[in-house]
C-alpha cells in the first residue's frame, strides 16, 4: 500500500509540473499577444517631416542706447570727481530732451591702475583708467541722433553701441508664424507629389522662433544730425511640421 501511495504521490507531482509548463507557456504566448498588439497600436503614422520659415519686416520703435565717459587720471579721487560731475551732466541733458529716468541707469563702473614707462623700459609714472557707461532706453528713434548730441555734448566720450528693438513684437510674430506654416505646408506638398502619394493632415507641430535680425531693407536718413539709421528688423519664425501621407488612390 505503500508503494502505491508514493507512486500516486510521484504521479501528481508530474501532472502539477506538467501544469505549470502549459500555464507558463500560455501566460508567455499571452504577453507576445499583448505586446504585438501594443507594438501596433503605438507605431508612428507614416508621414513626412518639413521644415518652414516665415519672416515679417517692421521699423523699430525703441531704440537702446550705451554711452558714458573714460578718462584718465593719476589722482584717482579728482578722476572719480571728474566722471562723476560729467554723467550727472549727461543724465540731466538726457532728462531735458525728454528721456524718462527710468530709461537711464549705468551698466558699467570701473576703475584700473595703469603703469607709464618711459623709452627704455623703465617705470616712471601711474595713472587710472576711469569708466562710466549708461544704458539709455529712448522711446522713439528718430531721437536718437539729437540725444546722442546732446549727450556728448554735457561730456560723454564713450558711445559704445545702439541697438533697435521692437517693444511689442507680437504682431509680426504671428504674420511671420502664418507664413512659416504656409511654407511648411508647400514644402510637404511638393514632396508629396513627387512622391506620387497624397497629403493628409499635421499630425505633429513644433514651432522656433529666431528674433530679430537687423535688415537694410530702408535706407539711413538723418537723426538730429548723427545720421543714425534704423533701417528695419526681422521677425523671424521656424515651424517643423509632420503632415500624414495617404496612397494616391485612397479617396
Amino acid at each position: 500500500m505503500e508503494a502505491n501511495i508514493r507512486a500516486q504521490t510521484q504521479s501528481h507531482r508530474k501532472m502539477g509540473r506538467s501544469r505549470w509548463i502549459v500555464n507558463a507557456a500560455a501566460v508567455a504566448a499571452l504577453t507576445f499577444s499583448l505586446v504585438g498588439v501594443a507594438t501596433a497600436q503605438t507605431s508612428p503614422t507614416h508621414g513626412v517631416t518639413v521644415n518652414g520659415v516665415g519672416t515679417a519686416y517692421g521699423a523699430p520703435d525703441t531704440a537702446v542706447l550705451d554711452l558714458g565717459v573714460s578718462l584718465f587720471n593719476s589722482d584717482v579721487s579728482a578722476g572719480l570727481a571728474d566722471v562723476d560731475e560729467r554723467m550727472v551732466s549727461i543724465r540731466a541733458a538726457l532728462v531735458a530732451m525728454g528721456i524718462q529716468p527710468s530709461d537711464i541707469r549705468t551698466t558699467g563702473l570701473s576703475v584700473w591702475r595703469e603703469q607709464q614707462y618711459d623709452p627704455q623700459g623703465n617705470p616712471i609714472a601711474e595713472r587710472y583708467n576711469i569708466w562710466h557707461n549708461y544704458n539709455v532706453t529712448v522711446r522713439d528713434p528718430e531721437q536718437v541722433g539729437a540725444v546722442i548730441n546732446a549727450a556728448v555734448a554735457a561730456g560723454a566720450n564713450n558711445i559704445g553701441g545702439v541697438n533697435f528693438t521692437i517693444a511689442d513684437p507680437s504682431v509680426l510674430e504671428r504674420s511671420a508664424r502664418e507664413d512659416a506654416i504656409a511654407d511648411a505646408r508647400e514644402r510637404a506638398e511638393h514632396l508629396a507629389e513627387l512622391m506620387g502619394v497624397t497629403l493628409g493632415a499635421p499630425i505633429a507641430i513644433a514651432e522656433g522662433y529666431q528674433g530679430y535680425v537687423p535688415t537694410v531693407r530702408s535706407a539711413a536718413y538723418d537723426m538730429g544730425g548723427a545720421g543714425v539709421a534704423t533701417g528695419e528688423l526681422a521677425v523671424t519664425v521656424n515651424v517643423t511640421v509632420t503632415f500624414a501621407l495617404e496612397s494616391a488612390d485612397t479617396e
